[in-house]
């Protein structure tokens, strides 16, 4: 299966205490409109289900999943077991861009402070907390 991201998740951390969070989704872009050297890889909600999507019940959902996840994080829950399970990148080959450099490897799983998992192919593993991470192949 082709995988095409029609997402994003973006967080600014401020140290000790802050963090910024910006979510983006292609909602309804078609395929002209994405530049021909981003076709193999970005896609829209649209695209996968072909049909138009109406933003606002996107926006809806999004931000009813948000609110329930919130209030079950407050109350004490650990939400990283379900977060892992939801990635769809596990098992398969990833790439993983930092400041430092690029990294690929088999994402294997995520740890107790969200990072993930990567074996090398060293066997090594490594812990991304911060990086972009692309499906490879």
């Amino acid at each position: 299966m082709a995988w095409r991201k029609a997402g994003g998740i973006l967080v600014e951390s401020f140290p000790p205490a802050f963090a910024v969070i910006g979510i983006g989704i292609n909602v309804n872009i078609s395929p002209e409109e994405i530049p021909p050297d981003l076709r193999e890889i970005l896609g829209s909600l649209s695209q996968t289900l072909g049909r138009p999507i109406p933003r606002l019940a996107v926006l809806k959902g999004l931000l009813r999943a948000f609110a329930s996840l919130y209030l079950e994080w407050n109350a004490g829950a650990r939400l990283v077991e379900r977060w892992a399970a939801a990635l769809i990148m596990l098992g398969h080959p990833v790439r993983v861009l930092t400041p430092e450099g690029a990294c690929e490897g088999i994402a294997e799983g995520v740890d107790e402070g969200g990072g993930l998992r990567v074996r090398l192919p060293d066997g090594r593993e490594r812990r991304f907390h911060a990086g972009e991470v692309s499906l490879r192949g």
